[in-house]
């Protein structure tokens, strides 16, 4: 993506003599859908006021609340009680893809938020019994104590400076990041 936001195609152009035919010159083709799902990291850092993030449809989340509370709520859960889950950090919830989520986050939380597509958490997973058994466990909703000596961390931090280096390569390097 370009810094515009959008999607950047290119055309490749020369100069020609006045009269002169130019044949058509190739075009890149659009990214495959699957390329577009992207891994996303969001710091959260939310001092005054609260803060609300809507996680779409087909996403899932891994929150890395640091300090400070969240709720939790899925767009399906219209019976669920008002507000949503609340979680207090540190904290770290996992949701699994569903029919969209928002966090709100109170003032003062801190922490990280990873949002994965299900295409790519899924073309991650092996094929096998234990890829099977991964994707039934990621398929429930899920929150723990953190463990400060947990590898997530620094895979997160390192997922997050590749994004924001955007240099090339940088999708290759997020599937690396989800093996």
């Amino acid at each position: 993506m370009h810094p515009g936001g959008g999607n950047l195609h290119f055309c490749l152009t020369r100069t020609v003599a006045r009269g002169q035919s130019v044949p058509a010159m190739p075009r890149a083709a659009p990214p495959h859908p699957d390329r577009r799902a992207r891994l996303r990291v969001q710091q959260i850092r939310s001092p005054l006021t609260r803060v609300a993030y809507v996680v779409p449809p087909g996403t899932a989340c891994l929150l890395l609340l640091d300090a400070g509370q969240a709720r939790l709520r899925r767009a399906d859960e219209e019976s669920a009680p008002p507000g949503g889950q609340v979680v207090d950090g540190p904290r770290v919830p996992w949701r699994a893809e569903g029919a969209g989520i928002t966090l709100t986050f109170e003032s003062g939380a801190r922490g990280r938020l990873l949002l994965i597509p299900s295409v790519a958490l899924i073309g991650s997973l092996s094929l096998g019994p234990l890829g099977e058994q991964i994707r039934r466990t990621l398929g429930q909703d899920m929150s723990f104590a953190p463990d400060p000596d947990a590898r997530i961390i620094p895979l997160i931090a390192g997922l997050e400076a590749e994004r924001m280096g955007a240099e090339a390569g940088v999708e290759v390097a997020e599937w690396h990041y989800l093996f």
